[in-house]
C-alpha cells in the first residue's frame, strides 16, 4: 500500500512551484551534449506511463513563452514517446550561463563527454576561459582542459558515435582519443568497422592492447575486421588453455622450465657485457645482489625437489641429492650469505 501511494505523494510535492508547459515551447538547444540511449528512453517512458512525471525538467525562460531545456533531456524524450503534449518544468535561472554552471555542479553521475559538451558551450559559445570555468565549477583547470580535449581530438563523426551511444565513453577516453592522437585515420576506420558490429568494452580493450604492439601491416588487418581478429585471438587462447589443462601441472612445469632455460641462456651470453673491468662498485654490487637472490631461489628449489622425492619414496631417503649440481655445490648455500654481505659492503 505504501509503495502505491509513494509516487502519488512525490508528484504532489514536486508539483508545487513548478509550471506546466507545452512540449512545443521547449527548445532542445543542448541536446547534442547528451548521450542518447534508446533503451534508457524506453525504460523512462514505461515509468512515466505507470507513475506519471515525478521529477520536473530544468529550463530557462527565453523570449515569448519559450523555454530552453537545460536538464531533463531523457525525460523530455520519454514524454514525447508517450504521446503527451505537456511537461512539468522548473525555472533554473535567469540566464543560460548560470543554469549550465548549476547543472555541472550537481552531484549526479555525468559521463565525461557530456561534461565536455557543456564545457565547450560555455567556453566557445559564451567566451568563458578555462580558468574561469574551473573556478565556477569548483574544479582544477587541468580537469577542464582534459574534458575539452576529448572533443578537440575526436572528429565530428567520432563524437556523434559516442553521443549516439554506439561507442561507450570509456572506449572514447581510453581507446579512441589516444588512437586519434597517434593516427586519426585509424581511429576513423575503427569507428566505421564498429558501426557494423559493436564490441564490448572488454573486447575493445583487448583489441587496443594488441593494436599498440602490432606492426603497420597487422594494424591495417585488425582495423579492417576487429571482430575477426578477436575471434582468432580467442581461438589461440582456447588452444593454449586446452594445452595447459591436458598437460596438467607437469606440463606447466616443463613449460616454465623452458622459459627459465631461455632466460638463463640469454643471461650467460650477456655476462661479458654486464661485468667488465673498472666497473663501478655500486653497479657491480647491485648486479651481484640480484644474482645472489636468484641463486638462493634455485638452491631452495633443489632442496624442495629432494625433500619431496625423499618423502614420496622412503627407499630414496639415503639417495644422492638430485639438485641442480653435485653434492659439493651445497656449500654454496653457506657461501651465499657471506657473498651477499660482502657485496652489500662494497
Amino acid at each position: 500500500m505504501v509503495k502505491r501511494r509513494f509516487p502519488v505523494l512525490c508528484r504532489q510535492i514536486m508539483e508545487e512551484g513548478f509550471e506546466i508547459i507545452e512540449l512545443s515551447q521547449l527548445q532542445l538547444r543542448y541536446r547534442h551534449t547528451r548521450i542518447r540511449r534508446n533503451d534508457a528512453v524506453l525504460k523512462m517512458a514505461d515509468s512515466l506511463q505507470r507513475y506519471g512525471q515525478i521529477s520536473p525538467v530544468g529550463v530557462v525562460a527565453e523570449g515569448d513563452r519559450q523555454y530552453v531545456l537545460i536538464d531533463g533531456y531523457l525525460r523530455a524524450e520519454a514524454i514525447r514517446r508517450c504521446a503527451k503534449d505537456t511537461i512539468k518544468a522548473r525555472i533554473l535561472a535567469k540566464d543560460l550561463q548560470t543554469a549550465l554552471i548549476e547543472i555541472l555542479c550537481q552531484p549526479r553521475r555525468w559521463e565525461a563527454i557530456e561534461q565536455a559538451g557543456i564545457l565547450r558551450e560555455l567556453n566557445c559559445g559564451m567566451g568563458l576561459s578555462q580558468a574561469k570555468l574551473a573556478s565556477l565549477v569548483g574544479r582544477q583547470q587541468s580537469w577542464v582542459s582534459r574534458r575539452l580535449s576529448l572533443l578537440e581530438v575526436l572528429s565530428e563523426d567520432l563524437c556523434e558515435a559516442v553521443f549516439s551511444a554506439k561507442i561507450s565513453t570509456w572506449a572514447a577516453c581510453r581507446v579512441l582519443v589516444p588512437m586519434a592522437r597517434a593516427n586519426a585515420a585509424h581511429a576513423q576506420k575503427l569507428v566505421a568497422s564498429l558501426s557494423d558490429y559493436a564490441l564490448s568494452t572488454r573486447d575493445l580493450a583487448r583489441f587496443y592492447a594488441h593494436y599498440k604492439k602490432a606492426n603497420r601491416k597487422v594494424r591495417e588487418n585488425m582495423l579492417g575486421s576487429p571482430k575477426l581478429f578477436l575471434k582468432a585471438l580467442e581461438s589461440q587462447t582456447e588452444k593454449r588453455e586446452t594445452k595447459v589443462v591436458s598437460g596438467g601441472p607437469e606440463g606447466q612445469w616443463l613449460s616454465d622450465m623452458s622459459v627459465v632455460s631461455h632466460i638463463l641462456t640469454r643471461l650467460i651470453k650477456n655476462v661479458a657485457v654486464v661485468f667488465y673491468p673498472d666497473q663501478k662498485k655500486l653497479d657491480q654490487r647491485a648486479l651481484l645482489t640480484a644474482f645472489s637472490e636468484v641463486r638462493q631461489f634455485f638452491l631452495t628449489l633443489s632442496e624442495r625437489i629432494d625433500d619431496e622425492i625423499a618423502g614420496a619414496s622412503p627407499e630414496h631417503c639415503h639417495a644422492e641429492p638430485t639438485g641442480i649440481g653435485d653434492p659439493p655445490d651445497r656449500k654454496a648455500a653457506q657461501y651465499l650469505p657471506q657473498h651477499g654481505a660482502r657485496a652489500a659492503a662494497g
